[in-house]
């Protein structure tokens, strides 16, 4: 191999063989002797380089957000060293590979969206020699995964029309790539779109399904749902009553709480007999005194203040929906602006409520629904 020493010691045989296992140009030397005499003789022999190999593995089939895992193996017929790379067609570039002792190289990739991708491992030797193989890798796309999360009433115990319900919605989607379009259908006709946290109230007492919809790029979309049921007022005074039966009257309580806090649970059972009979008026006269009674007692027995606002929030929602009957039977300048004078009490009475004055807030209330009488 020309480096000046004999490769093969003498041999009556007229052939030799040898495995080059590096590319060669040089001269081979061939010596024949006698005993006496030696010739000798060169030719020149060139051995060239031979490209390593590449196996990619077999093709793919993956839903998205699963982690695309495969062995590459790569082989050289010489003692090149070799140097390998992966590219997973995703657009994400090209990523070096560690080769084994044993030639093998493991590759791991997480596709971020669905589609048909052609992944090619290239390997090369240090003489230049280059060869890739490729595989497919099909990634089919998920459905977002929908929940909602929260509903948040005005109230923890009840739910009245038109009270404000706040909605909490998310999804995942193993496909980050991945666009939305998010709809609420509310189950009352009402529809909205484009938001996670929608707010909506309802018209009417009844039970009713939410359904959270999401729908990602590609059409697959995925489902959330939730009922809600909407009492009437008298509905809720029951359950304010009950809160009230559940209300235990401390030992160190001023002289005659029970019997105050006795009066104000008949007072609101009497409301929920006005509401059946529609006599708003007399329901709020009764809810007016059960809350004279009750804030007598709010500094000293635990819960009353809570039970407190849950009749305002009855109240309210009872001179809301009478202003919105007056507003929708005026006929004349004269009952829209007793229609305005009603709305102006709610707010007047709101505001109060929210200060704590909820005596005076009640007599708001009731001078809103004198004045929705004359309309």
């Amino acid at each position: 191999d020309g480096d000046g020493s004999w490769d093969t010691p003498w041999d009556s045989e007229p052939t030799a063989s040898r495995v080059w296992t590096d590319d060669f140009i040089g001269n081979v030397t061939v010596a024949v002797s006698d005993g006496n005499y030696t010739l000798i003789d060169t030719a020149q022999l060139t051995i060239s380089n031979v490209a390593p190999s590449a196996e990619a593995g077999l093709d793919e089939i993956l839903a998205e957000g699963e982690t695309y895992s495969g062995l590459a193996i790569f082989s050289d017929p010489g003692a090149d060293s070799l140097t390998a790379n992966v590219d997973y067609g995703d657009g994400t570039g090209i990523t070096p590979l560690s080769l084994a002792p044993d030639g093998s190289a493991a590759m791991s990739h997480v596709y971020q969206d669905n589609g048909t991708y052609t992944l090619t491992v290239t390997v090369s030797d240090d003489d230049g020699g280059t060869s890739s193989d490729t595989l497919s890798v099909r990634v089919d796309n998920l459905p977002p995964t929908v929940s909602i999360d929260q509903m948040l009433p005005p109230d923890p115990d009840f739910i009245l029309p038109d009270h404000q319900l706040s909605f909490v919605g998310s999804h995942v989607d193993p496909g980050v790539l991945d666009t939305h379009t998010l709809e609420w259908d509310f189950g009352d006709g009402n529809t909205t779109a484009g938001s996670a946290t929608p707010v909506h109230a309802y018209d009417a007492p009844g039970t009713y399904t939410v359904t959270f919809k999401v729908t990602d790029d590609h059409g697959e979309f995925g489902l959330a749902t939730m009922t809600v049921t909407v009492d009437t007022a008298e509905q809720a005074a029951e359950t304010i009553a009950e809160n009230l039966d559940a209300i235990v009257v401390p030992p160190d309580a001023p002289p005659g709480a029970s019997a105050a806090l006795d009066r104000a649970t008949d007072n609101v059972r009497e409301a929920m007999e006005d509401f059946a009979a529609e006599a708003t008026r007399s329901a709020a006269r009764d809810l007016t005194q059960a809350i004279a009674l009750l804030s007598t007692l709010d500094q000293n027995v635990p819960g009353v203040v809570e039970v407190i606002q849950q009749v305002i929030t009855v109240t309210d929602g009872m001179v809301a929906e009478a202003i919105e009957q007056a507003s929708s039977r005026a006929d004349s300048p004269r009952d829209e602006t007793w229609v305005e004078l009603a709305q102006d009490a709610l707010l007047s009475a709101q505001s109060l409520a929210e200060q704590g004055d909820y005596l005076g807030s009640m007599n708001l209330y009731k001078r809103a629904l004198l004045r929705t009488d004359r309309v």
